[in-house]
């Protein structure tokens, strides 16, 4: 396990989280969460962050964004984290700003409006299942920050 410090990540996602501290109805609006990839997308997001332009590479069920898993079992699943030719994998450990979700579907390319609104105020986030989450997709690359990164073998 390794720590990531990536000082530019770290403020981008600060202003962020101000912004949505501001706005979320949910007490928790921030999440530990688990995000597998292959070696080569690894290196671009120790880098640069997380980018949504990415997107589709493994699914896009619940829209198109980065996802990000409550329990570290399925980001490990070869599908997110496929082995590279040593046989290891990546999965990042990352804070995530899901703030205030809703259930997404596959063709949102951003979070939905919130309704009875005079402002048009979208949600942080969306998730998979409204009473019990287990994957959470945003739509905005600085709602994420990679603060650690697991590489185990396979």
């Amino acid at each position: 396990v390794d720590r990531l410090e990536n000082r530019l990540l770290y403020h981008q996602y600060q202003l962020k989280r101000m912004s949505i501290q501001q706005t979320s109805t949910q007490a928790e609006f921030e999440k530990t969460l688990y995000h597998g990839t292959s070696e080569e997308s690894m290196k671009e997001i120790c880098l640069h962050g997380f980018n949504r332009s990415f997107c589709g590479k493994n699914a896009t069920v619940y829209g198109q964004g980065v996802y990000f898993a409550v329990n570290s079992a399925v980001s490990l699943n070869d599908r997110y984290s496929p082995p590279n030719a040593d046989g290891h994998k990546f999965v990042f450990v990352s804070r995530v700003l899901t703030g205030d979700y809703t259930k997404g579907c596959s063709s949102m390319k951003a979070a939905p409006l919130k309704p009875g609104s005079d402002v048009p105020f979208r949600y942080d986030s969306v998730t998979n299942n409204m009473d019990n989450p287990k994957i959470f997709v945003i739509f905005s690359d600085t709602q994420a920050f990679p603060q650690y990164l697991i590489t185990c073998k396979k």
